[in-house]
């Protein structure tokens, strides 16, 4: 095992997605910062990640020798709704694979860990050409841990499969699963099966990412019983329902008149679209006229968000059917963790995990539907006395501590 006085372990994070406030990105970078384990273990966490990535961005994370280096140019996120054919997509990956390769060749002579919690195929597809590159001029001192994010789109019962999206996951996952220092890891129950069957091996776990154990035992011991309504949380988009939230809020500020109710946001936009400003604009307008309106416009640090859904009674998920029919949720995973009322207004991948995880969920598919069961429900404050390390296996694996789960690699690693 590793003690305080050994030499320090590496942690590499190759992350081209971290170069803004906002998004799951920073938020666990922000967890491992938290993580005691980390501290106690002595391991030295290096983050490369966008030239983008701002000196206030990199001084709010660069907590517990967690130290953060400005490397990618690639713009990580430039192709992830693109569907063109494979061949629109070689120059960026060849540009991406480049970046990676670089990253690789700082750590040549030293035997590390990198860890990339964020992949979609084209991103696969650079990785793996940048490591076979670095292994072909010998190269064999490093170990990579793959955390499986995105879907494939091979649905089994949940829809059909979409061939196009499927080869491209297909060519770059397989190209890396072959890689003998290569590990592929999800936190989540349909992503396991769908790439166990796409690759055709077993699939390791990896945490939600999303959770501390200090923060798991608050909730645990946690008894709060304020009536705040969470409406929305994280980046401002349109396929999570924050065009309509200005009408969404309007209708449950008229219906719910309880004065100690709160109507809570929190939201962080990231770029200039004027859909969103207008939204941002008509929101503050509602807050002047209604003290009960609540609004977070900022990114919040891992204590500040603790902190927000302690007191978080209930949420609502207005989230598009047709891209969250097969896409996870972290807020879903963080509702189920701290213990929260879920009204789900649409049929998603998020109605089903919560049925997995044993929530307290209600399905409201219009505004008459909601204003009815949160009116009920505020009347009556329940709570489910989950204890979630006394759930099923999956939720134990799920909201583990990620820090926990990342020295047991590296010290598995070391001692090999």
């Amino acid at each position: 095992m590793l003690t305080s006085t050994d030499v320090k372990q590496e942690l590499i994070i190759l992350d081209p997605g971290l170069r803004e406030f906002g998004g799951h990105h920073p938020a666990m970078i922000e967890e491992l910062g938290c993580s005691s384990v980390i501290a106690q273990k002595n391991i030295k966490v290096t983050i490369y990640a966008n030239q983008d990535c701002g000196e206030d961005l990199r001084v709010s994370l660069s907590k517990n020798d967690i130290n953060i280096i400005p490397h990618f140019k690639s713009d990580f996120y430039c192709y992830f709704y693109s569907n063109e054919k494979l061949s629109y997509y070689s120059h960026y990956i060849k540009i991406l694979a480049s970046e990676y390769y670089q990253a690789l060749c700082f750590f040549e002579n030293k035997k590390v860990i990198f860890l990339y919690h964020t992949l979609n195929w084209e991103h696969a597809s650079a990785l793996s050409l940048a490591i076979g590159l670095y292994q072909k001029r010998g190269g064999q001192n490093h170990q990579h841990l793959v955390c499986l994010m995105y879907n494939p789109s091979f649905m089994g019962d949940y829809g059909d499969i979409d061939k196009s999206r499927y080869l491209k996951f297909h060519l770059g996952f397989s190209a890396l699963s072959k890689l003998s220092n290569v590990s592929l890891h999800a936190a989540e129950y349909e992503l396991t099966k769908n790439y166990q069957a796409m690759l055709g091996q077993v699939i390791d776990w990896h945490p939600c990412g999303l959770l501390s154990a200090q923060y798991i035992e608050e909730i645990n011991d946690n008894r709060n019983t304020k009536n705040k309504i969470l409406i929305y949380i994280g980046d401002a988009k349109k396929n999570k329902g924050f065009l309509v939230l200005p009408n969404l809020l309007k209708q449950l500020m008229e219906t719910i008149s309880d004065p100690n109710i709160r109507f809570v946001m929190q939201y962080t936009i990231t770029n200039d679209s004027k859909e969103l400003a207008d939204v941002d604009a008509a929101l503050l307008k509602l807050q002047r006229k209604d003290s009960r309106v609540v609004l977070y416009r900022h990114f919040l640090s891992g204590e500040e968000m603790h902190q927000l859904w302690l007191n978080t009674t209930h949420i609502v998920f207005n989230y598009d059917e047709s891209a969250y029919q097969n896409q996870s949720s972290g807020v879903l995973w963080l509702a189920a963790a701290y213990k929260v009322n879920l009204y789900l207004m649409t049929d998603t991948w998020l109605n089903r995990e919560a049925k997995r995880l044993d929530c307290n969920y209600y399905e409201c598919k219009n505004m008459k539907q909601l204003t009815q069961c949160l009116s009920d429900n505020i009347k009556y404050v329940k709570h489910k006395n989950i204890e979630i390390h006394d759930g099923s296996e999956y939720s134990q694996r799920l909201f583990s501590d990620l820090g926990e789960w990342l020295v047991e690699k590296l010290t598995t690693t070391r001692g090999s």
